[in-house]
Parts: C-alpha cells; sequence; structure tokens
C-alpha cells in the first residue's frame, strides 16, 4: 500500500543526492527515505529529520510547556475499546454525511498554515489528496496558495475555507466573496486567536457571529469551542457545526485535549448543530473512539503535513490511506458495519418532527408547522387516517414484496415522493438540494416549490438523476410564470405542479404574529430583482402574505390551465384539487394527474382532510387521469390506505422537513426509508382479494392492494 520513491521534486546525482530544497542528505535521512513507511508515526519521524529546523518547530510546537499538545494524544490512549463479536462485518462502510455531502470516510484535513514551507506544492497538493481519498480540505486563510489557486488544482475536493477576523472588516469580506465564488463549500471561523499563543505577534479582534450570517450564505463553522456553554451561544447564533479544537494545542497550555472537552459538547447541543473534532488523532483507533464520544467528523492538521514532507499528494494520501484502513480494522474487530456513531438514528416520523419542533428558530417553526385559522383541518388530516383500520388477510408468501410503481411513465422505487414546500434552506443550508438527493438517492421524486431558496438550476445541478418536478404558480405578470415554464424544461424538470388553491395565502396566525420574513442571508433563489427579496418585507403582518398579495394573480380560472397548456409540453398536475366536480374539469382539459390536497390544512380551514377527498376523486375521474394524494400521511400504514383508496402516489412535505433539519440530506433518506420500511412492513402483512375468486393471493406488491382492504372504523360499529 505505502509508496517507497522519492519526494517529488527531489534531484539526485552520483556524488551528492539532494532534496528539492538543495540540502544534503545524510546517509540516515537517504535510509529512512527509503523505508516502507508504514504508520503515521513513520512519516512523522522522517519529516522531522528532513525539514530545516524553524520549519520543524513551527509545524510541531505547542504553547507554553507543551502540556496541551501531549495530552491531544495521550488522552486517546487512555480510552479503551469495548469490541463486540461473533457480528457480521463482511460488509463495512466508513463514509458520512457531513453539512449534506458525503465523504467516503470521517478524517478530514485541518487548515495548516503555509505549506508550501513543507513541500513546493504545498496546499494544493494536500487538496487534491483530500479530494482522491474523498474526504474535505480546510484551506487556511495563512496559506502560500490562494484560494483561487487551489479551487483550480481541486476543483472536486470538498473544501471549506478557515477565516479570521481582520481589524479592517472589509478584508474578511473580500476573503469570503472570494471563497464563495471558488465554490467552497463552508467557513470554518477560527474563534480561539483573539490573541495568538506565545508563539507568533498578537493580532487582536472582535468577532460577531451574526454579521456573518449576514454577508454570506455559506454554513458557519466555529473552530476552537471547548466548553458546553460556547458551543450552546454558537448553536442559538445560527451556526451548522462545531469544530472542538484547542488549535493543535499552540494556543492556551493547560486546557483539555480535545477528546476530553467533546462529551460535554455533544450533550449541549442536543443535536442541534454537527460536531467535529481536531487535535490529536494519529490514527484509526482515535477516529474510532471520537465518532463513539459522538463527533460526526474528526480532522487532522499535522499527519497530513508528514505525508505531504515526504512525498507531496501521494505522501498526504498514503498517510489518510493508513487511517481509513486503520479504522476499517477497528470497525471489523469491533463488531460495526458503519462509522456512524454520531446522532442516534430516530425510528419513527413522529422522533423526527419533535427533534425539529426543538430545534428549529420560532419564525421558521411557526411557518413550517402551521396551519390556517384555529388549525382543525390540520388536525383533521392526520387524524382521519386514524379513522380507518386495516383488514389483513393471513397464510400468504410474502418472501417477495415489490414496493415500486410507474409516476407518469417514469418508475419509482417507492409510492412515496416529496412535496414542494417552500424556503427549505431555513431548516438547512443545503435546503432543497439537499431534498432533492435525497428524493433521488431513495428512487423517488422531488417537487421544488417556486418560493425556493435554492435555484432551479441549482436544484437540477446537486440532483441529476432524480425525477424533478416543479411546481408553479400564476403569477400576474405572466412573462414571470412563463419564464419559470421556460428554465424547469431547460433544467430537465419531468412535470408542472399547478398549484390551483392559492390564488390568495390563507390566514396563518402564528406568521402573522411573528410577521415573518426570510432570515436576511436568504432569497427566494428562483428570482433576482424584488421578487427574491420582497418576501423579507413586511409592514403590518406576514410577509409571505403580502408577498403573495401583491405577486400572485387571484383571478385565475381554468383557462389559465388552457394557457399553461399551450406553452409546455410538459404534462400539467393540478395540485389542491378536493371535489370531484373540480377534479372532471381538470381531467377534461387534458391535464395528466390530480394531486388531492388542501395544501398542508394551511389555506382554508374546515376543509376536508385530503384522505377524506381522495375516494369521491377517483370515481369521478374513472382511470382518465391518475391521482395523487398530500397531506396528513406520517408513515407506511398512511401510504396503504391511500393507495387501497386509489391514489397512485403519494407525498409528503413536512415530514422529509423535519428530517432535513436533523441532518440535512442524511435526514430526509432516514425519513423517506423509515416511510419505506413501515409500508414494506404492512404491505408484506396485509393479504389481498383476487378479484377473479375467492382465494387468498400474496399481496406482493402495490397492485395487488384494493379497496375492501381498508374500511372506516364504523365498519365495526355494528358488533
Amino acid at each position: 500500500m505505502m509508496r517507497t520513491d522519492e519526494p517529488r521534486g527531489w534531484t539526485q546525482d552520483t556524488s551528492c543526492p539532494m532534496n528539492w530544497r538543495g540540502q544534503q542528505l545524510s546517509k540516515a535521512n537517504m535510509a529512512r527515505q527509503d523505508t516502507l513507511l508504514v504508520s503515521v508515526d513513520d512519516y512523522e519521524q522522517h519529516a522531522l529529520q528532513v525539514l530545516p529546523r524553524s520549519a520543524a518547530d513551527f509545524y510541531r510546537c505547542g504553547a507554553g510547556d507543551e502540556l496541551t499538545l501531549h495530552l491531544n494524544s495521550l488522552a486517546f490512549k487512555r480510552l479503551r475499546i469495548r469490541p463486540r463479536v461473533m457480528v457480521d462485518v463482511s460488509r463495512r462502510d466508513c463514509s458520512v454525511m457531513v453539512l449534506g455531502s458525503k465523504v467516503l470516510f470521517p478524517a478530514g484535513i485541518s487548515p495548516t498554515s503555509m505549506q508550501r514551507v513543507a513541500h513546493p506544492d504545498g496546499e494544493c497538493a494536500t487538496a487534491q489528496a483530500a479530494g482522491a481519498m474523498g474526504t474535505i480540505f480546510i484551506l487556511s486563510t495563512l496559506s502560500t496558495s490562494s484560494i483561487e489557486e487551489v479551487a483550480a488544482a481541486a476543483p472536486s475536493t470538498i473544501k471549506w475555507f478557515q477565516l479570521y477576523i481582520y481589524k479592517d472588516r472589509s478584508v474578511t469580506q473580500s476573503l469570503v466573496e472570494r471563497a464563495e465564488r471558488s465554490g467552497y463549500k463552508a467557513l470554518v471561523l477560527t474563534v480561539d486567536s483573539a490573541v495568538y499563543g506565545m508563539r507568533r505577534p498578537d493580532l487582536k479582534h472582535a468577532f460577531s457571529l451574526p454579521s456573518h450570517l449576514r454577508i454570506t450564505k455559506l454554513p458557519i463553522i466555529l473552530k476552537g469551542i471547548l466548553t458546553a456553554e460556547d458551543a450552546v451561544i454558537g448553536a442559538d447564533l445560527g451556526a451548522v457545526a462545531i469544530l472542538v479544537s484547542n488549535h493543535g494545542g499552540r494556543q492556551l497550555d493547560g486546557v483539555p485535549a480535545t477528546i476530553e472537552a467533546l462529551p460535554e459538547i455533544v450533550r449541549a447541543v442536543e443535536g442541534r448543530v454537527e460536531v467535529y473534532l481536531d487535535g490529536g488523532v494519529r490514527g484509526g483507533t482515535d477516529v474510532f473512539k471520537a465518532l463513539a464520544l459522538g463527533a460526526r467528523m474528526v480532522f487532522m492538521g499535522r499527519p497530513p503535513l508528514w505525508g505531504l514532507v515526504h512525498s507531496g499528494q501521494e505522501g498526504v494520501k498514503d498517510v489518510l490511506a493508513i487511517v481509513r484502513k486503520e479504522l476499517d480494522i477497528a470497525l471489523a474487530l469491533s463488531g460495526l458495519k458503519r462509522s456512524s456513531f454520531d446522532m442516534a438514528r430516530f425510528i419513527c416520523v413522529d422522533e423526527y418532527e419533535q427533534y425539529a419542533l426543538r430545534h428549529l428558530d420560532k419564525n421558521a417553526l411557526d411557518y413550517y408547522k402551521s396551519g390556517a385559522g384555529d388549525e382543525i383541518t390540520l388536525g383533521q388530516n392526520k387524524t382521519a387516517f386514524n379513522r380507518l383500520l386495516i383488514r389483513p388477510r393471513c397464510l400468504r408468501d410474502v418472501s417477495q414484496c415489490d414496493a415500486s410503481t410507474t409516476v407518469l411513465g417514469n418508475k419509482v422505487a417507492m409510492p412515496v415522493g416529496v412535496s414542494p414546500t417552500a424556503m427549505q434552506r431555513m431548516a438547512h443550508p443545503d435546503g432543497e438540494c439537499a431534498n432533492a438527493k435525497a428524493a433521488g438517492a431513495m428512487g423517488t421524486i422531488f417537487i421544488l416549490s417556486t418560493l425556493s431558496t435554492s435555484s432551479i438550476e441549482e436544484v437540477a445541478a446537486a440532483a441529476p438523476s432524480t425525477i424533478k418536478w416543479f411546481q408553479l404558480y400564476i403569477y400576474k405578470d405572466r412573462d414571470v410564470t412563463r419564464q419559470l415554464v421556460e428554465r424547469a424544461e431547460r433544467a430537465n424538470f419531468k412535470a408542472l405542479v399547478l398549484t390551483v388553491d392559492a390564488s390568495l395565502f390563507g390566514i396563518r396566525r402564528s406568521d402573522v404574529r411573528n410577521k415573518f420574513t426570510l432570515p436576511p442571508h436568504l432569497t427566494l433563489a428562483n428570482f433576482t430583482n424584488e421578487k427574491a427579496t420582497d418576501v423579507n418585507k413586511s409592514k403590518k403582518g406576514s410577509g409571505i402574505n403580502e408577498y403573495v398579495s401583491s405577486l400572485f394573480d387571484s383571478k385565475i380560472t381554468w383557462e389559465d390551465v388552457k394557457w399553461l397548456k399551450r406553452i409546455t409540453k410538459l404534462p400539467i398536475v393540478l395540485k389542491g384539487i378536493l371535489t370531484a366536480e373540480d377534479a372532471v374539469i381538470g381531467a377534461d382539459l387534458g391535464v395528466a394527474a390530480i394531486l388531492v390536497s388542501n395544501h398542508g390544512a394551511r389555506q382554508v380551514d374546515t376543509t376536508p382532510a385530503s384522505i377524506e377527498a381522495l375516494p369521491e376523486i377517483v370515481r369521478a375521474v374513472e382511470g382518465r387521469v391518475e391521482v395523487y394524494l398530500d397531506g396528513g400521511v406520517r408513515g407506511g400504514t398512511d401510504v396503504f390506505k391511500s393507495l387501497a383508496l386509489g391514489a397512485r402516489m403519494v407525498f409528503m412535505g413536512r415530514p422529509p422537513l423535519w428530517g432535513l433539519v436533523h441532518s440535512g440530506q442524511e435526514g430526509v433518506q432516514d425519513v423517506l426509508a423509515i416511510v419505506k420500511w413501515e409500508f414494506d412492513t404492512t404491505l408484506a402483512l396485509t393479504g389481498s382479494y383476487s378479484h377473479d375468486n375467492e382465494r387468498i393471493k400474496r399481496c406482493r406488491s402495490i397492485s395487488d392492494i384494493r379497496k375492501e382492504m381498508v374500511v372506516h372504523k364504523l365498519y365495526y360499529s355494528k358488533l
């Protein structure tokens, strides 16, 4: 596995071997260079031998008596692993989701300054190595390769930018803007360097996290937190992650090792933000221990540097490969299949909802969860499912079940898709892009809202293989609507979902009380003028209601459906139908499908629950159009009941949002996977009649689900 060739740039002649600095090599150094290096320590010893004294001391030293520097590594040695045995670990997965991005193993590269002192390729080589190993690279502000150089050298690497706050705030703002333009995915704000340790001249600053939330859309990670109290403050201010770090033992001597500080911080933030660790990690077992204690990801600073000294990019890759191999072995010998020890996996949608309700800020929480009026319909959307009972049959072969179906000619792996919900970046920095990627990973459909905080094009680029539909409103200015349709067509969206129940927005009292507005760092991404920011303004009530009143056309009629059909070749789905009469009109006009929906109970209170309106609509259209359902679905039995009553597909809005709040794309995937698991179980445990005879047949696929398998609870009242 390990390379033994010489570092890039080394030159030799027969009389005087030289390294890339032109320094003569001793025989001992030459022998060490040719030795097989099998551990991080081997690379460190090599680097300390060949680096000039000034460089070696700069990279390896700590503050004061270096007590914390040594404690960082020693504290890991005091922790013991309790392995489990007799577990099938033939297939192991070291990957993890970090801020919605999948990394192949949970050890990234910390920001270290001036890396070209270690090797001519410096930060560019380290970033390329991180990308080759499928992990994250953090570029230091004090780098010897520029933001743009690293971006050009490693375009496919997940790159974050580490930031200090300068006295001249325009310097900081310029750095942020350059990182944004260069495709960096997050900002890592170092908060433990108001005064540098005794290693460097003083550089004083004060920082204000809210000001940085205003000047950037990038997620912000706080690096240098060592106490639960500061972690909670950071989470309250809107940071997306905490990087537990003592600056490599280089700031204040006598502070705890990072692995010692980790558990209290994990407990304190209660899953509201992701938690990472940096400091003292020297091998795969250290990574294992950090993950077990609650870190989602670890970062290493010095070990990649030692690899960089040895052989540039290849040396860094070798160091990362050693750590990954050691982690993989630790997983296998501990009876584990995956490296995700971090936030506990919930086992039902309600647990994700309760988590989200605890961790969203009030403005976003009330917007997502509220309904119209007294919220009677909001409650009925869910309780109406409880009034329906399943009549299961038994003694059937359930060895093979198939939850797939076809929707508008496209095969989907499960009959549960993601409804359009607005402004999802209030829930998670990756917003709609993460939701769309999760839907694609689960083989189902994602519907993008017109009022999204990620644009049509951004979502298309983030999730190219996902089946995407675009939800549409009719604007007073028809050119706005036409342009949205054309952009959706160019971006390969497969259908248009025309919302027909929102000529005005309903009265959502909590939004009015809160004077709901978008956070200042977010806009409606499908627009570039005042239409993108008007929702941020509210004179006397809800900003979203005022936006709708000013821009949406309250005079839309069935003639607008005809107009939409004339300007697009995409199939049109009507969303918001609750009566048989309107469903028939839509079918007569040639729409492709009806999405039975009451807008999440957010428009008119005391309308029927979606599941109550479904049967009459299915009967009325007589199979001329496909019929879907949206509203109140919270589990696999709800999906089963909807399909039994005639829906071809169901869509969920809030449940994926709750998963998004929890852990981005991974959380959405978990929510969808839970619902599919419940549906698969229901499918397997429920037999169906054959319409040809009365023998029991296997309920192997959704086509076997029959109406007679679901009854109203009054069916049993005669007993």
